[in-house]
């Protein structure tokens, strides 16, 4: 996976906002992804899967706000096992959430220089 595609026009058309709008509300969120993913990756090593599960959610919740499926579907597998205290693949997933920020980051910061 080399990109992220993220649609900001159609983002932008469902939050009847202005692409530049949203383009600035997304580049935040990316900016922001260590207020999501550290209270998670924090939760998950103390073994408070609870709250690991809460985090997860809250990480979903706003990137369902943001159209950003790909990142609040594996933030749902997340909270789910979390939810269900099975840790098995949360490292991976952890990661794999990683290189979604820095990819939608790197796409984003492109799409602001073609303007």
């Amino acid at each position: 996976m080399k990109e992220y595609h993220y649609n900001l026009k159609q983002a932008a058309a469902q939050l009847k906002l202005d692409e530049q709008t949203v383009q600035e509300i997304a580049l935040n969120f990316v900016r922001e992804n260590h207020s999501y993913l550290t209270p998670i990756t924090q939760a998950l090593n103390s073994g408070r899967t609870d709250e690991a599960a809460r985090q997860a959610h809250r990480l979903k919740g706003a990137a369902l706000e943001l159209r950003m499926e790909r990142i609040a579907r594996l933030a749902g597998m997340l909270e789910s096992q979390s939810g269900r205290q099975s840790l098995k693949h949360s490292q991976a997933i952890i990661g794999e959430l990683k290189k979604l920020f820095r990819l939608l980051e790197q796409e984003l910061h492109e799409n602001r220089s073609k303007e």
